[in-house]
């Protein structure tokens, strides 16, 4: 049966893995009695999981895990496992529902100011030509105050986008057009679904 691990430390945060191989502390050259020094595989970063999420494990440690000498190690079961991989799933519906609400508040509140504003314009020409002209009268061709002069076609791509909860984008979400390549992407990304995620 493979021995499964929680591990956190303020640098690599929580994961939770598998124990290949369990070694003594070392100091100075010399293994610590009855430490251990795990060394694990197929680590999962819970990514969403803060370490104030888990106050059931805020004990004494079993020992350490590979990634560095200043974190801390626990042996869970099973169970354990699979409850920490739902805690963070569940965590990450959170956020991304939190995020959403904020957006969309947002949105509205962009969507009042513009209709308020009474500087709606047509197109982006005419709005950088009232933009100009209030320059001229208020501020004498200089630096000064200038109000946001906004598009129709602006707005309505606001409008659009409460519209239709799936053109809201979250996190560090971009979204990508159809036929995207993932192959074609930089290392440093992955894609996921319509939307391109920056590691």
């Amino acid at each position: 049966m493979v021995k499964l691990i929680l591990s956190y430390d303020q640098h690599y945060g929580v994961q939770v893995g598998e124990v290949q191989e369990i070694k003594p502390i070392m100091d100075m050259g010399k293994p610590i009695a009855d430490s251990k020094h795990y060394i694990l595989d197929n680590v999962q970063n819970l990514q969403n999981t803060n370490w104030s999420d888990l106050p059931q494990w805020n004990k004494e440690s079993d020992g350490i895990s590979a990634y560095s000498g200043m974190n801390r190690a626990w042996e869970i079961t099973q169970e354990d496992y699979d409850e920490l991989l739902i805690l963070d799933s569940r965590i990450a519906d959170e956020n991304v529902a939190t995020e959403k609400a904020k957006i969309i508040e947002s949105l509205k509140r962009k969507i009042e100011r513009a209709e308020k504003s009474g500087r709606i314009y047509a197109t982006q020409a005419e709005a950088n030509d009232a933009k100009k002209a209030y320059n001229n009268l208020h501020n004498e061709d200089g630096d000064g105050f200038l109000p946001r002069f906004y598009t129709q076609s602006m707005v309505n791509g606001w409008k659009k986008r409460l519209a239709d909860p799936s053109l809201i984008v979250t996190g560090q979400g971009k979204r990508i057009e159809p036929g995207h390549n993932c192959q074609e992407c930089s290392k440093s990304a992955r894609c996921v679904d319509a939307y391109h995620i920056k590691s």
